[in-house]
């Protein structure tokens, strides 16, 4: 039975190489002006995700690396770096994060990628953001999303008050030209742009008539265009369209590379696949990758 899942996966790989190398992208000159954006800040061995620590290691391995992190809040409404509803996946606690009072969060040590206690502990936003200051650029995502099956301790939408108290937070820092607000969806963005019009905001872009949306009310220049996991169908046409108006694009390579780690292939093979797939985004006009592995993305990129 592992003999044949190895077959189906080997094929499978065979198969992406194939879409890779058969989607139609104008040819175009290799690019330089790219930047990496560290998933969770770039977990790796002894260094957990969204600490500060973390975020510091991977920009010392590149002016070229930025930071993507993650804002949860409190029990007690602190606005603290956080991926998951619940503590214990990352760090020596346990619950869900909106249960726990500051307090005892504060007391915490992170996990690496690989469930090792590290002496790191949970940073509160406003650590980040002054850290941050004139280092890298921060992409923030926040954790908008109530967890299910807890009730809601006011009436106000919950992703509304989140992201008020966040752009709240970079205002009271002055840090509007070292971060950018990663948002999900036309509510969301058009909610922050009119909370502070200075902010540069993440949209999620898969199409062109989308693409036309953001631009009827948030200029292009505030704008960074996510277009997803993998590239298909329209993107082609996105990309040129997104180039004639100047607008900076950034796409998500980190679930290919889970996907690419799984497959029974030996380490010159993996690498060869990632770096086709970080060519073919290249040349569909993306600058920014969000990437897992930032040490090999930079090698990669820098050949």
């Amino acid at each position: 039975m592992r003999r044949k899942m190895s077959w189906v996966y080997g094929f499978v790989s065979l198969c992406l190489l194939c879409l890779f190398w058969a989607t139609p992208v104008q040819a175009r000159s290799a690019q330089s002006d790219w930047w990496l954006s560290a998933h969770r800040g770039g977990d790796t061995k002894g260094y957990p995700e969204n600490a500060i620590e973390t975020f510091a290691h991977s920009v010392s391995l590149s002016k070229r690396v930025w930071i993507e992190c993650d804002i949860s809040e409190s029990a007690d409404g602190v606005l603290m770096m956080m991926h998951d509803s619940t503590l214990s996946r990352t760090s020596t606690g346990h619950g869900y994060v909106v249960q726990t009072p500051w307090a005892k969060l504060k007391t915490l040590r992170l996990k690496d990628p690989y469930g090792h206690i590290t002496p790191y502990r949970i940073p509160r936003l406003i650590d980040v953001l002054r850290w941050g200051k004139g280092k890298t650029q921060l992409f923030l995502d926040v954790k908008s999303r109530w967890p299910r099956g807890l009730r809601h301790r006011t009436h106000r939408p919950y992703w509304k008050s989140i992201f008020s108290r966040v752009v709240k937070m970079i205002q009271q820092q002055r840090a509007w030209k070292d971060v950018v607000v990663i948002t999900y969806n036309v509510r969301q963005a058009l909610y922050v742009h009119k909370l502070d019009k200075r902010l540069r905001l993440s949209v999620g872009l898969t199409s062109i008539s989308k693409l036309q949306t953001y631009l009827r009310h948030i200029p292009a220049h505030r704008m960074i265009a996510f277009t997803g996991l993998l590239f298909y169908g329209e993107k082609p046409s996105l990309y040129q369209a997104l180039k004639r108006h100047q607008v900076k694009v950034i796409a998500a390579t980190f679930r290919a590379e889970s996907v690419v780690a799984r497959l029974p292939l030996t380490g010159w093979m993996r690498r060869i696949i990632w770096s086709l797939m970080l060519q073919r985004y290249s040349e569909l006009g993306i600058q920014i990758f969000a990437v897992n592995d930032t040490r090999l993305a930079l090698t990669l990129l820098s050949q």
